[in-house]
């Protein structure tokens, strides 16, 4: 049987990348939201997050490159896998975290993955990295001391352990997307979430669920699935560090939308981290 070729799509210019990393950025700052705004638990989030966006993505692979590229997932490289599986970790981490600890925080802890990203890519992968990033990096390391120091002594601290990791994991899969483009990325997405869905119905009941909160997690999956499709793309034309300094927009809209929606006003410690973090990604993506 001949093989399904793929459909030859034009390349996505830099300006679009940065676009669609910002738009994506935009639906992940609602990410708090959709996990806070249901009774379920962490488990019961990530399993009908992960049906509804499966379908999502798969559908948009079989627009993009036709219907026979879907079985290139048999074909994907260490680097696909390795996504897939950190992919789960991280995901894992960052919706935990949500139950544990205030949107801002997690919010907070996630701006860090550029400056993670530099990191591991120079550990890694000897990618060069400006004093201007180290500098910043340093700041945010500050803010990050800062914002945990409000958390010290209460049950926010397992949530910030948990948006630590995951952080560390979004920071990872931003270099592994940016080193290996020709990998089918969007599909390790895909078998990253089978992994998490079948791992939380070991754990959780998930038809124990109620319609209002089924509705919510079914808007949270159609929304991750848009955000990792537009970050996949995105970040295949722009920088690894770059790509997490644009997706810090996330960082501001977080906390307004749990005040704004949630009523959720985080301590005073986690808005001057939190602003420490800010102010040394803005000014690094500006001396960059």
């Amino acid at each position: 049987m001949t093989a399904t070729p793929a459909r030859t799509n034009p390349p996505i210019c830099p300006a679009l990348g940065t676009l669609l990393v910002a738009l994506s950025a935009v639906l992940w700052s609602a990410a708090g939201l959709f996990t806070k705004g249901v009774e379920v638990s962490a488990w019961g989030v990530i399993f009908w997050r992960g049906i509804f966006s499966i379908g999502l993505i798969l559908a948009y692979v079989r627009w993009k490159d036709g219907p026979g590229q879907i079985r290139q997932i048999r074909l994907m490289g260490w680097p696909g896998w390795a996504v897939a599986m950190i992919g789960a970790a991280a995901t894992l981490c960052f919706i935990s975290a949500f139950k544990h600890t205030s949107i801002a925080n997690v919010a907070t802890l996630f701006a860090c993955t550029p400056f993670l990203a530099a990191l591991i890519g120079w550990v890694a992968f000897r990618e060069s990295t400006t004093l201007a990033t180290l500098f910043a990096a340093a700041t945010a390391f500050l803010g990050v001391l800062v914002m945990m120091s409000g958390s010290v002594g209460t049950p926010n601290m397992l949530g910030d352990g948990l948006g630590i990791l995951m952080a560390i994991g979004m920071a990872t899969l931003m270099v592994l997307i940016k080193r290996y483009p020709h990998e089918p990325m969007v599909l390790a997405a895909c078998l990253s979430a089978l992994i998490t869905g079948s791992l939380s119905c070991l754990f959780v009941n998930p038809l124990d669920i109620s319609a209002q909160d089924l509705w919510i997690l079914a808007g949270f999956g159609v929304a991750f699935a848009a955000a990792h499709i537009m970050m996949t793309e995105g970040a295949k034309v722009t920088p690894a560090a770059r790509t997490g300094l644009i997706g810090t927009i996330e960082t501001p809209l977080a906390p307004i939308w749990a005040w704004l929606i949630l009523s959720e006003l985080p301590p005073m410690a986690t808005w001057i981290g939190g602003s420490i973090v800010l102010a040394a990604v803005v000014w690094n993506l500006f001396t960059e």
